[in-house]
């Protein structure tokens, strides 16, 4: 799947910017795309194996799962689209503390990337997103 890449960095403790993204049911204060998003795991959040239910503005919804929960590091979670078995997107975020700097790299991967007009968009996104996450979490 072709890749979107956008890093950021971040004045926060790195705790504090994980707990942020990983508290998925917060996407939409970062994400304009993002409508709402609501844990459907029984048990509610509980890292990697939580479901949830995105929906968006602009876009159909989807069914998500966290496939990688490594605290203060590494999230990532697979979008799925109209019940399907392959993953529509893989969306991963990496984090690294350095001084008081959080560094964090978003990555979409996604098949639609192929089309660079789509690719363009995603990207814009993207930084828009980590700009706000940056924004939120450095008022924390």
């Amino acid at each position: 799947m072709p890749q979107v890449v956008v890093l950021e960095q971040v004045r926060a403790p790195v705790d504090k910017v994980f707990d942020f993204v990983g508290n998925v049911e917060t996407h939409p204060q970062i994400a304009p795309f993002s409508k709402a998003v609501t844990i459907t795991s029984p048990g509610g959040h509980q890292g990697a194996g939580t479901r949830f239910h995105q929906t968006f503005h602009d876009r159909p919804e989807c069914d998500s799962v966290i496939t990688v929960w490594e605290p203060h590091s590494k999230i990532v979670w697979e979008n799925y689209v109209g019940g399907s078995q392959k993953p529509a997107q893989v969306i991963t975020y990496r984090f690294e503390q350095v001084g008081d700097v959080t560094h964090v790299m978003h990555t979409v991967d996604n098949d639609a990337y192929e089309d660079q007009t789509l690719h363009r968009g995603g990207t814009e996104e993207n930084v828009v997103e980590l700009a706000n996450l940056k924004r939120l979490a450095e008022g924390l």
